[in-house]
C-alpha cells in the first residue's frame, strides 16, 4: 500500500503544481483554458487512439473491465435515484451529487493506471473511458436536465455523440481491430502528442481547484465523496470478481472506479442549471481526498486479489 501511494505521488505532485502555479499569477487564466481545451480535444484523444492501436486489451479482458465499471455506476446511479424519491437528496442540487457520485477524471485515471500498472494498465483504463464516459454523461444529463431548456438538452447530446473521448476510442479500437496499426506518419505524431497529454491535463486540474469552494463544503459534498471514492470502487470490485476477472484487471477496475469526480462536471453543472459552486468544492475535495483513498483503495484490493 505504501508503494502504490508512492507511486502516485508524482500524479498528485503535479495537480498540487498546477494548484499552486494558478494561485501564484504565474500564468494568465486564458493559458489554463487553452491548456484545458488543447489537453481534452486533441492530446487526450491522441493518447487515447495510440494506446489502443498499439495495445488494445483482449477482448474478453475489456469487455469484463467495462461491465464491472458500468454495472457500478448504474448500482450508485440507482441507489443515488432512490435515496433522491424518498427524499433523502432533493432538489436542484441532485444532479450535481449524481455527477460527484460518478464521473471520473480521466487524466488522473490514465496516469495513475500507467505509474502503478504500466502499459497494461493503461491500455484497460483507456477501456474505462470508452464505457464509463458515454453512461455517466447521459446519466448526468438526464439528472440535470430538470432545469435546462430543451434547446440546451439537445445541445449536450449533440456534445455527447461528437466526444472527443469517445471518437478516439472508436478510431483506436477500430484501428486495433483491423490489426494494421496506424499511418508511419500518423501513429509517430500520435504518440509524441499523447505523451504530452497527460502532464498538461493534470496540470489543468489542478489549476481548476476551488478551495474556496471546498471550505464551505456541507453534507452534499460529503455524501457524494463518499460515494466516488468509497463505495463506487467497492461495488466495482465486488461486480469484477463476481465475473472471474484476472488480478490486475480487478486492481485496474478498483483504481478507476476510486477516482475523483471530472473537472468537465463543473461546465456541465453551469450549463444545465444546477449548482457550480457546489460542484466545484466536490471536485476540490475529492481530488484532494483521492491521494489518500485512492492508494488505501487499490492496495487493499492487490492484497485481497
Amino acid at each position: 500500500m505504501i508503494g502504490i501511494a508512492v507511486t502516485l505521488l508524482p500524479v498528485f505532485g503535479l495537480i498540487l503544481t498546477g494548484c499552486g502555479l494558478r494561485r501564484m499569477g504565474a500564468l494568465g487564466p486564458g493559458f489554463w483554458s487553452g491548456a484545458e481545451w488543447l489537453a481534452y480535444h486533441m492530446l487526450l484523444p491522441a493518447l487515447i487512439v495510440d494506446t489502443l492501436a498499439r495495445q488494445a486489451p483482449p477482448v474478453a479482458t475489456g469487455l469484463g473491465v467495462g461491465a464491472a465499471l458500468m454495472g457500478a455506476v448504474l448500482v450508485v446511479a440507482g441507489g443515488l435515484s432512490g435515496a433522491r424519491w424518498a427524499g433523502g437528496v432533493g432538489g436542484a442540487r441532485f444532479g450535481d451529487v449524481l455527477q460527484g457520485a460518478i464521473r471520473p477524471n480521466t487524466y488522473v485515471g490514465l496516469a495513475a493506471a500507467t505509474a502503478v500498472f504500466g502499459d497494461h494498465g493503461r491500455a484497460l483504463a483507456v477501456v474505462g473511458v470508452g464505457v464509463t464516459v458515454p453512461l455517466v454523461n447521459v446519466l448526468s444529463v438526464i439528472a440535470l436536465s430538470t432545469t435546462a431548456a430543451v434547446a440546451d438538452r439537445r445541445a449536450m447530446v449533440r456534445a455527447l455523440v461528437t466526444n472527443p473521448l469517445l471518437v478516439a476510442t472508436a478510431v483506436g479500437a477500430g484501428a486495433a481491430a483491423l490489426g494494421a496499426g496506424l499511418p508511419p506518419v500518423i501513429g509517430p505524431m500520435l504518440g509524441i502528442l499523447g505523451r504530452a497529454a497527460l502532464p498538461i491535463g493534470l496540470l489543468a486540474v489542478g489549476a481548476g481547484l476551488d478551495l474556496a469552494a471546498a471550505r464551505a463544503a456541507g453534507g452534499a459534498v460529503a455524501l457524494a465523496s463518499g460515494l466516488k471514492l468509497v463505495v463506487l470502487p467497492g461495488v466495482a470490485v465486488a461486480v469484477a470478481l463476481g465475473l472471474g476477472l484476472p488480478a490486475r484487471s480487478v486492481a485496474v477496475v478498483a483504481l478507476f472506479a476510486a477516482l475523483p469526480c471530472a473537472v468537465a462536471s463543473y461546465v456541465l453543472s453551469r450549463q444545465l442549471g444546477g449548482d457550480p459552486r457546489l460542484m466545484a468544492a466536490i471536485i476540490s475535495i475529492e481530488t484532494v481526498a483521492a491521494l489518500v483513498t485512492m492508494p488505501v483503495v487499490v492496495g487493499a484490493v492487490v492484497a485481497l486479489v
